[in-house]
């Protein structure tokens, strides 16, 4: 559920026409009252440890790597751009493993097999060419933005994984990060010079792609965080980044990014080599004894 949910909450910004930090706003606007709705659904009460505060920087990394992630959609699309965010789980995997002692419930090898292949499958579908008239705007600066989000995400990963285990309810949890994520796409805005006035002059459709996206994404957090409340970090962030086959499909078939009929191949072997992947972490998961 959360690799759909996923692998669909940057489709907005392939029809938003406002630029990457306007955008932004909108976006984890969305997030927020998503996050904030979802809370207030659970009848959690506020706390305010150290812990629950905390929660608001996972929030702020989120949104810096979302930036960099929309700009690398902006510039090779959503299936291109995904499939190297992705890469994201080759922090999480060995934060899992070092940090949290997940190789006592996780079969390291698997893991490091499943991590490899899901990389293979980044390398494998952003080496596909894509079509010139769908992104004209193409560049390597657009294949080098979506590794810092990898970065980011990952770390992101690490950083709930950390507030789960010091027992911060999860409606709490997404309370704090749709706040730090806000803040700090506002911060970003002010500091690329935008005024708020430019804000609003953008439209009433681009401001409802952006906040859709991100009322998505709030939806995926929830599903993410139980990901990792029960399969932990290395292997429940690692089997999220399923997304790829959703943003691959959404872009090939709607988006018409690639010409599947000339690409068909590499795409199909993308996808193979994504579901191996996922077999051998759910393998690592079902027989953890075997790294013993």
């Amino acid at each position: 559920m959360t690799a759909v949910f996923i692998g669909l909450f940057m489709v907005p910004r392939r029809y938003a026409k406002s630029d990457t930090v306007t955008f932004m706003v909108g976006m984890t606007a969305g997030a927020a009252v998503g996050n904030t709705i979802l809370w207030l659904a659970s009848g959690m009460p506020f706390q305010t440890t150290w812990a629950a505060a905390f929660s608001i920087v996972p929030g702020a990394t989120w949104a810096v790597g979302s930036y960099a992630y929309a700009g690398g959609t902006t510039r090779v699309g959503l299936a291109k751009a995904t499939a190297i965010k992705n890469t994201q789980l080759v922090v999480t995997t060995l934060g899992g493993f070092l940090l949290f002692g997940e190789t006592r419930t996780t079969n390291p090898l698997l893991a490091a097999l499943g991590g490899a292949l899901v990389i293979a499958t980044a390398v494998v579908l952003s080496r596909t060419e894509h079509v010139e008239e769908s992104l004209p705007n193409a560049s390597l600066k657009g294949y080098l933005i979506p590794i810092a989000a990898s970065v980011l995400y990952g770390v992101n990963g690490l950083f709930m994984k950390w507030l789960l285990e010091h027992k911060v309810p999860r409606p709490l949890i997404g309370l704090g990060i749709g706040i730090g994520a806000l803040g700090a796409s506002m911060a970003i805005y002010a500091a690329a010079g935008r005024r708020m006035d430019a804000f609003w002059s953008a439209g009433l459709r681009d401001h409802a792609f952006s906040v859709l996206g991100g009322l998505t994404w709030a939806m995926g957090l929830v599903t993410m965080l139980l990901a990792i409340d029960y399969a932990g970090v290395a292997v429940g962030w690692a089997l999220m980044n399923l997304s790829v086959v959703v943003s691959v499909l959404f872009g090939v078939v709607i988006l018409r990014e690639i010409d599947w009929r000339a690409r068909w191949k590499e795409i199909g072997g993308g996808l193979v080599v994504a579901f191996l992947g996922i077999a051998a972490l759910a393998l690592a998961k079902w027989l953890p004894a075997a790294a013993r």
